[in-house]
């Protein structure tokens, strides 16, 4: 059996939650356009806490050891503010490694200062950036298309639990023997992470209130109802909404008061109920 593919918006949906290609916010324009913004939003304070040089603030300004490199000036081997991937200088500038004779090998120096306990860190902001920047071109898809509860419920729980927890691993570097050595504190990058988090979560929750396409809106066939002047002419045609359910005072259904003859309105025209035959 061929996998199921989505319908075109030249199809009539055949279940009240269907896949649809090529028609825009089907699932509702205004919870795919927030969640999308917040998704950016927390991509970009992701970025912003992973690559900035203050996630943690020491107690007392710390003086890199001699090997990082000799030539380095005295503002740069200097600081009180360290992030994952770099340092801030006395100046108050991030430092992104060039000065010095061997830059190279100043990574790798810093890396090992921070300790062991930054890499798992380290890591999960970086994967918590990359999986964001993924999802965010995913939902960038629900502008032309719509997806089946089960779908929009997966993403749910990336963006509300995943992704939230990701980014909150981040503060991992709190527990790290450097932090306990030097009595670290929140920083800038540390408030950068906790609104990724805050950006993730609602995102998660805006997401949840897409809705099923087409959902419970009843498709049924039309009924055709032609109206005749006083010569017996055609005036005009237009469609009533067929419901099954709708009885006449005297307990026919539809489908028999169809069956009656021209109905005089009283100014001359009369209307016809048309079978399905004549129709």
């Amino acid at each position: 059996m061929p996998p199921k593919t989505c319908c075109s918006c030249q199809e009539e949906p055949s279940t009240k939650d269907a896949c649809m290609c090529g028609c825009g916010f089907l699932n509702g324009a205004g919870p795919v356009l927030g969640t999308q913004m917040l998704v950016l939003m927390g991509l970009l304070f992701s970025l912003a806490a992973l690559g900035d040089c203050s996630f943690v603030k020491v107690g007392e300004r710390i003086f890199f050891p001699t090997d990082l490199d000799e030539s380095l000036p005295v503002d740069v081997t200097q600081s009180q503010y360290v992030g994952f991937l770099t340092w801030q200088k006395l100046d108050g500038m991030c430092y992104w490694y060039s000065l010095g004779a061997n830059p190279e090998n100043q990574v790798e120096k810093y890396f090992d200062l921070l300790g062991s306990d930054w890499d798992i860190p380290r890591i999960m902001g970086g994967m918590s950036a990359s999986l964001a920047f993924y999802l965010f071109c995913y939902l960038l898809s629900f502008n032309c298309s719509s997806q089946v509860r089960g779908v929009r419920y997966f993403n749910i729980f990336i963006l509300s639990a995943v992704l939230t927890t990701m980014q909150g691993l981040t503060f991992l570097v709190f527990q790290s023997s450097f932090c306990e050595e030097n009595g670290c504190s929140p920083g800038r990058g540390a408030g950068f992470s906790i609104a990724a988090v805050f950006c993730f979560f609602i995102a998660g929750l805006i997401f949840w209130r897409t809705t099923d396409y087409p959902g419970d809106r009843v498709q049924s066939e039309d009924r055709k109802v032609t109206v005749l002047d006083a010569n017996g002419g055609a005036i005009s045609e237009s469609k009533d909404e067929e419901d099954p359910a709708a009885k006449t005072a005297n307990g026919m259904e539809d489908d028999e008061q169809e069956e009656m003859e021209q109905i005089p309105l009283g100014d001359g025209r009369k209307v016809v109920p048309l079978n399905d035959e004549e129709a």
